[in-house]
C-alpha cells in the first residue's frame, strides 16, 4: 500500500499466538488503532488468558450462564454457522486436542483441566453482555 507521498507504513506485533502485521496508507496513529482492536480481541478470546471470555466459558458455562462481549458472541455464532455449513469439519472445540498433540502450547494446569473437558459447543449458557456493546 502506498500513500500519496509514496510512504508505506507497516508494523508487526506478537498477538493471538502469532505475529500480526498491519500495513496502511494512513498515519502511525491508524496502525495503533488497528492494533488496539487486535489487542482487545486477544483479551476477549485468548485460549490461554484465564480472564478472557473463552476461558470463563470453558471453566463455567457447563454449570452457569457466562456473559460475553458482543464481539465474542458474534465469533461464537459464526463458528456455529461454519460448523453447520461444513458438516462439523470446522470444530471450535478442537483446542484441547490440539494441546494434546502439541500444536497449541499448554495453559496453566487449572485451566488446562477445565478446557480438556470441552467436547462440544453450545451457546445455551453463554449470554450476550449488552453493557459491553
Amino acid at each position: 500500500m502506498r500513500s500519496h507521498s509514496g510512504i508505506e507504513i507497516r508494523r508487526c506485533r506478537p498477538l493471538l499466538g502469532t505475529l500480526v502485521e498491519i500495513a496502511c496508507q494512513g498515519s502511525p496513529r491508524d496502525i495503533d488503532c488497528a492494533f488496539t482492536a487486535m489487542e482487545k480481541v486477544q483479551r476477549l478470546m485468548s485460549f490461554h488468558d484465564p480472564t478472557s471470555d473463552v476461558a470463563r466459558m470453558n471453566c463455567h458455562a457447563s454449570r452457569r450462564p457466562v456473559k460475553v462481549h458482543p464481539w465474542t458472541w458474534r465469533v461464537l455464532k459464526s463458528a456455529q454457522e461454519f460448523s453447520r455449513k461444513s458438516d462439523g469439519v470446522f470444530d471450535i472445540t478442537m483446542a484441547p486436542q490440539l494441546v494434546k498433540w502439541d500444536y497449541l502450547p499448554r495453559a496453566d494446569a487449572r485451566f488446562a483441566v477445565a478446557a480438556a473437558g470441552a467436547t462440544s459447543f453450545s451457546t445455551m449458557n453463554t449470554t450476550f453482555d449488552s453493557a459491553a456493546a
